[in-house]
């Protein structure tokens, strides 16, 4: 589900190299707005000593020469505990690369200060596509912000209010409202994907944000509920089947 947070952990034993990719990460992370959480490990033994808790990371940027315990062989004993988590070697020495495929790195980023940066983005892009977080921007004209590019994904509902429309958004884990003045018909028209769904003549809901389904109600994630009419219910009621079906 798009809310879910992406762990994310960073394996380096370098502090700068380890700001850098933090900074980065980040930048790009927040932008797309994904909730997100980055850990620090400074060596491939602290990192290899959670043993089955390796798992529990997303994506995982590894420096390849590390003192002690190298980053192939922390990566190797990665995959013991997790054949799904996203590797990511960031190294100074291209030679390390094929040893870095036999471990299915997805990606083996050189610390090279003109390209790092748009390497990583790359490198990101191409795993939240993987893991189905892929950024879909529309980009709106409100009254609190014009040209404001707005992820889909993080659109809770919008409502018809006053002649306007009220985005309810998620950004960076808070609720933020942004109205513009538009026809809920045409915004409708222009998010065409499934998981939106018109439950009333004011609303229309992103069901990825929907715990239940009653009459005559949608409940949100968030303890709000809003209202399905009458005439939308049972449509409304087996599109919230169909989606927590994909879940």
């Amino acid at each position: 589900m798009g809310t879910d947070i992406i762990k994310i952990a960073i394996c380096d034993d370098e502090k700068v190299i380890i700001d850098r990719l933090r900074g980065y990460i980040e930048k790009h992370i927040k932008k797309a707005g994904f909730p997100y959480k980055i850990d620090i490990y400074q060596s491939g033994e602290e990192f290899a000593a959670l043993e089955k808790a390796m798992s529990g990371y997303d994506i995982v940027f590894m420096d390849v020469n590390m003192k002690e315990m190298d980053g192939i062989k922390t990566a190797e004993d990665l995959r013991k505990y997790s054949d799904r988590t996203f590797l990511v070697f960031v190294t100074g020495f291209i030679e390390y690369s094929l040893a870095g495929y036999k471990v299915d790195a997805i990606r083996y980023i050189i610390k090279d200060e003109t390209t790092i940066e748009s390497d990583i983005i790359e490198a990101l892009n191409v795993i939240l596509e993987k893991m189905g977080r892929s950024v879909h921007e529309l980009v709106y004209d409100f009254v609190e912000q014009r040209e404001k590019k707005v992820n889909i994904d993080n659109i809770v509902y919008i409502e018809n209010f006053l002649h306007r429309a009220c985005f309810h958004l998620v950004e960076n884990d808070s609720e933020k409202e942004y109205t513009v003045y538009k026809k809920l018909n045409d915004i409708e028209q222009e998010i065409k994907e499934e998981k939106f769904v018109r439950i009333h003549q004011s609303f229309i809901v992103n069901m990825d944000y929907v715990c239940d389904v009653k009459r005559y109600y949608a409940k949100l994630v968030n303890g709000r509920e809003l209202p399905v009419s009458k005439q939308k219910y049972k449509s409304v009621a087996s599109e919230y089947i169909k989606q927590r079906g994909k879940l």
